[in-house]
């Protein structure tokens, strides 16, 4: 908690739960492995944390033990560790929730259509390796889902405060979502992990022409050392519904084959054992 309180995301996070800001869209990209989701997790957490404590005149950031003391009397104990082997009571009063793969995302349209006829906002939205962009080529349900995402985030802060999503890269992401919020950058260090905040920055070349390019905003460091790693339990929810994701995922593969199948079966049936020389007649002219 101590690391944390010294990065930046956390401090959006407090200040977006706090009204200082009405919306917060984060997306963070990196490789498989380099801790995106846990940067995003704890980041989240930490800043929930700071929200809480401030009406009771504690700044997290600045006595972060005497926070936890406050919250800790009011929730019972909170974990901010690897070997955190359930969710703690912060977790589920503030349903600090993971949606992850296409079956996470049908969880974020159902929150989201529950949260909009309540009129009530969910405080965070963490979408962990949602339906990506490159689903869309998966056939015409995955090309309508990613569209209905895509909407969602434009509305999303009518149903949520901070939003947060997490990709290997920024292909993965819709188009709209690292230009308009807050984009991440995660990197592999000696000893620690980096995650870049990187924006758009115009200035002026030699000859007088304006360009834009992407330059550095912030930058967290967190010690890559295993007390730092994902809760145990968020792992194990991580991983078993990405494995759901895959079933979902050959399922839609399997169907092409299947369709594909049928279609080779009713050719020869219709052309019988010519059916072959028929194809390399079409192929080949």
């Amino acid at each position: 908690m101590q690391t944390y309180a010294k990065l930046n995301l956390p401090h959006l996070v407090a200040r977006t739960l706090s009204n200082a800001r009405p919306f917060l869209l984060v997306s963070i990209v990196g490789e498989q492995g380099v801790g995106k989701s846990t940067y995003a997790y704890y980041s989240v957490k930490v800043g929930l944390m700071a929200y809480l404590c401030k009406p009771h005149g504690i700044n997290l950031f600045e006595e972060p033990e005497r926070c936890a003391s406050h919250l800790e009397g009011n929730y019972g104990e909170i974990c901010l560790t690897k070997e955190c082997g359930g969710p703690d009571q912060l977790d589920k009063t503030y349903e600090l929730d993971v949606y992850t793969g296409p079956r996470g995302l049908d969880g974020v349209f159902a929150a989201a259509s529950t949260l909009a006829r309540l009129g009530q906002k969910k405080k965070v939205l963490f979408l962990d390796d949602v339906l990506a962009r490159t689903a869309y080529h998966l056939g015409p349900k995955c090309r309508t889902a990613y569209a209905a995402l895509r909407e969602l985030i434009r509305l999303a802060r009518t149903v949520g405060a901070v939003v947060v999503m997490t990709a290997p890269t920024k292909e993965y992401l819709p188009p709209e979502v690292p230009k308009e919020g807050e984009f991440i950058v995660g990197h592999y260090g000696l000893s620690e992990r980096r995650f870049v905040r990187m924006h758009a920055a115009t200035f002026a070349d030699r000859d007088g022409y304006l360009r834009r390019r992407l330059v550095v905003k912030y930058s967290d460091a967190v010690p890559a050392k295993a007390a730092f790693g994902m809760p145990k339990w968020l792992e194990e929810e991580i991983t078993k519904r990405k494995r759901k994701a895959i079933i979902d995922i050959a399922r839609l593969g399997r169907g092409a084959f299947y369709e594909l199948y049928e279609a080779d079966a009713a050719e020869r049936q219709l052309y019988g054992d010519s059916a072959e020389m028929y194809f390399d007649l079409q192929k080949y002219g």
